[in-house]
């Protein structure tokens, strides 16, 4: 079928992408055929952000570009989520989880147009939610600044967050996946039970949503789970009722899965890199962008009886995969039974935090904070390495014990940094 027939909305997305953007436009890309757009890294975006870019004039593209690529921001401003740039541009800024931290320009017209398409997703959900009921504790507006961290462990915390949040009459509030069970456990223990009665969903993002987190959810707030999908460069992908398969946010993106040539997989069931183009950006147009997950094709019911496609998120991101031998293996698989073996040798006291980096191709680091045992960790650490490939080598990386700044907040026990699995 023609792309203009199928896919209105990405065809005039291409169209536009291939008039404005030099960068596309230079590798002959074809608007009536996505295959001819290349895919995607992140590194690719950052080397070609300026052919990238749409705007208006030369000068306009010299100085949005000299922003999104420039490394001499404040310590504040590297933090911050997102800021502005201009009258106009709102610059969001990734966790560099994937091992590239990276900036994305949104004009105020891109953004409106896809919180709604969002909205609209969420109300799927929830027919009778209003835009003043939802409040987003993680990706707030760039200028909203909060009286508590939602990250922090401590009761007097939670109390005053989930104080403010009733006051607030919020239905939905917007929390990373990791943190629904813990503050469900902390609220429990204090002998706080259905802290926001007005509390109908819990929007989960950021991180994998367990069954256990659901089930404290439903235990703790009486809440309904709804898992959101979703990247900072593209916003929501898809959403999915508790740990189900995500259905797509087709008002924003198109979703392809290409095996390791960059073949489409059409297929249900069958694993491949997810692969985003997003049909709302045209400041800087993302076409075939590859998120860095795996996933695969799920075909259930759909609400007229027909079959409704699905994406299930494989378990792991390309980011935790280790590369050794030019084969793919899971990084936290392989390294979380050497840590059961270094810990059984020499001990764990004092160990508060531990990740564990591929930096290179024969490259691994490990980080933790210094303690009594640190030393002998970091020995038996490399010894087994050794076991897992002679000749690899180790690099460590020493922290004081309240600095976490080395962690991603995803939880990540092995994330490669050295560069991406897929073609460069």
């Amino acid at each position: 079928m023609d792309l203009e027939e199928s896919h209105p909305g990405l065809a005039a997305q291409l169209r536009f992408v291939v008039a404005e953007s030099p960068y596309y436009r230079s590798r002959g890309a074809d608007p009536r055929d996505l295959a001819t757009f290349p895919v995607l890294t992140k590194a690719m975006v950052r080397g070609g952000t300026r052919e990238m870019l749409t705007s208006r004039t030369e000068a306009e593209r010299d100085a949005l570009a000299a922003e999104l690529l420039r490394t001499d921001l404040s310590a504040e401003r590297n933090r911050a989520g997102e800021f502005r740039f201009g009258a106009d541009v709102v610059i969001d800024q990734t966790t560099g989880t994937s091992g590239i931290p990276a900036r994305f320009p949104k004009t105020g017209a891109e953004r409106t147009e896809l919180a709604l398409a969002t909205f609209m997703r969420r109300r799927g959900f929830d027919p009778g939610l209003r835009p003043a009921e939802f409040v987003p504790l993680l990706h707030h507006r760039w200028d909203q600044s909060f009286d508590f961290d939602i990250w922090s462990r401590s009761v007097d915390d939670l109390r005053r967050m989930y104080a403010w949040l009733a006051g607030k009459r919020a239905r939905w509030i917007h929390m990373p996946a990791v943190l629904i069970a813990r503050h469900a456990a902390a609220l429990e223990e204090a002998g706080i039970a259905d802290p926001v009665p007005s509390l109908k969903f819990i929007e989960s993002t950021g991180s994998r949503l367990t069954p256990e987190a659901v089930a404290a959810a439903r235990r703790v707030f009486h809440a309904g789970t709804v898992n959101q999908y979703g990247t900072i460069e593209m916003w929501v992908i898809g959403y999915a009722a508790g740990t189900g398969p995500f259905a797509i946010n087709d008002a924003a993106v198109h979703v392809e899965l290409v095996d390791d040539d960059e073949r489409p997989i059409d297929a249900p069931g069958i694993e491949g890199d997810v692969v985003v183009t997003s049909l709302v950006l045209r400041l800087l147009p993302l076409v075939r962008y590859r998120t860095g997950d795996r996933g695969a094709w799920v075909d259930e019911p759909g609400a007229g009886g027909g079959p409704a496609r699905r994406l299930a998120l494989a378990e792991e991101r390309d980011v935790n995969k280790l590369t050794i031998d030019g084969r793919r293996i899971s990084g936290t698989e392989a390294f979380r039974p050497i840590l059961r073996r270094v810990y059984a040798r020499v001990g764990y006291a004092g160990v508060e935090a531990v990740q564990i980096t591929q930096v290179g191709p024969e490259t691994i680091r490990l980080s933790l904070n210094r303690s009594p045992q640190a030393g002998d960790i970091c020995r038996a650490f490399h010894e087994e390495c050794l076991k897992l490939r002679a000749g690899i080598a180790v690099e460590f990386d020493l922290r004081e014990a309240d600095d976490r700044s080395f962690l991603d907040r995803k939880g990540n026990l092995f994330v490669n940094r050295w560069g991406s699995p897929g073609k460069p």
